[in-house]
C-alpha cells in the first residue's frame, strides 16, 4: 500500500493538491480523491451541488435553501466562497467567520460547492460560471441589498465572485458591494486574450481588493483590483505556510494532524 500512496502523493503534488487540502484524509479517501482529480465533468453543476450556510453572532450552521429564508436583510452579508478540492467545513472557512462576528453582527454565508470542486481542475474551472450563477440567483431570490453584498472568494472562488457579480449585473444592472479576491486563480485565467469578464476585474464590484500570495504560480500575479496587496512580494514562498507535498519526508506526515 506505501508504494501506490507514495505514487498518489507526488502525482496530486503535481496537479497542485496541497496537504491542507488533504489532511483529514485516510489512504482510501486519498485515492478516491486521486480518482475526482481525473474525472472531466464539463458543466456538470445541480441544483443541490452548490450548498449554502448562515452563520451570525446568534445562528450558526443554518442551511439555506436557494429560493428564499429567513435572512435579516437589514444586516451587511458576507459570502466566503472556496476554490479548487474544498469544502465550508474547512477551519480557515470557521477562523474568517469567527474573526468577522468579532468585529460586528453581520450575516455570514458559507459557500459550499464541494462536489463540483473536486473534479480534474480544468473541469472545476470552467463550471466556475454555472456555481456562480446558482449564487447570484440565491442573493436576488433573498432580496439582499447589493451594496450590502460582499463576496470573499479564495483561488478559483475568487473568479467565482467576480461572475456572480457579473449575473447579478446581467439581470437587475447593478453589481454588488464588494469583492475580496483572496490569491485569485491564475492557472487557466491568464491567457492575454482573456477579457475582463472573463475572470475576477476591477469592474465586478465597487471595491474590488485582492491579495496577492503565491502569485505566477498557482495564483494570478497581475492587479486586477480596484487596489491589489502583494503580501511579501505575492509569490511563493510565505513565511509560515505549513508544509507542501514537495517537503514530505514520510507517508506519515501527510495525516499528522488529521
Amino acid at each position: 500500500m506505501l508504494g501506490p500512496l507514495i505514487f498518489v502523493v507526488l502525482l496530486c503534488s503535481k496537479l497542485g493538491v496541497t496537504d491542507e487540502d488533504v489532511k483529514d484524509f485516510d489512504v482510501f479517501r486519498l485515492f478516491g480523491l486521486f480518482r475526482s482529480l481525473l474525472e472531466i465533468r464539463p458543466e456538470d453543476v445541480k441544483t443541490t451541488d452548490v450548498t449554502f450556510y448562515l452563520y451570525s453572532r446568534y445562528i450558526s450552521n443554518l442551511k439555506l435553501p436557494l429560493d428564499g429564508g429567513n435572512i435579516d436583510v437589514t444586516k451587511n452579508t458576507k459570502f466566503i466562497i472556496h476554490g479548487w478540492i474544498d469544502n465550508h467545513n474547512r477551519s480557515w472557512y470557521h477562523h474568517l467567520t469567527d474573526e468577522y462576528l468579532k468585529k460586528g453582527d453581520f450575516n455570514v454565508i458559507h459557500v459550499d460547492w464541494g462536489r463540483v470542486s473536486k473534479s480534474f481542475y480544468v473541469s472545476s474551472a470552467q463550471n466556475t460560471r454555472l456555481v456562480a450563477h446558482f449564487i447570484a440567483s440565491f442573493i436576488l431570490n433573498h432580496k439582499l441589498a447589493l451594496e450590502k453584498v460582499h463576496l470573499i472568494g479564495h483561488s478559483l472562488g475568487a473568479h467565482i465572485a467576480g461572475f456572480t457579480s457579473q449575473n447579478v449585473k446581467q439581470k437587475v444592472g447593478k453589481k454588488v458591494g464588494r469583492i475580496t479576491g483572496l490569491d485569485p486563480a491564475g492557472p487557466g485565467f491568464r491567457n492575454v486574450f482573456l477579457t475582463d469578464e472573463e475572470r475576477l476585474s476591477d469592474e465586478d464590484a465597487e471595491i474590488v481588493d485582492v491579495f496577492h500570495t503565491d502569485g505566477g504560480v498557482l495564483g494570478y500575479y497581475k492587479p486586477i483590483g480596484t487596489f491589489d496587496v502583494y503580501i511579501n512580494g505575492g509569490t511563493r514562498i510565505q513565511p509560515d505556510c505549513r508544509i507542501s507535498f514537495t517537503e514530505i519526508s514520510s507517508a506519515g506526515e501527510l495525516f499528522e494532524d488529521s
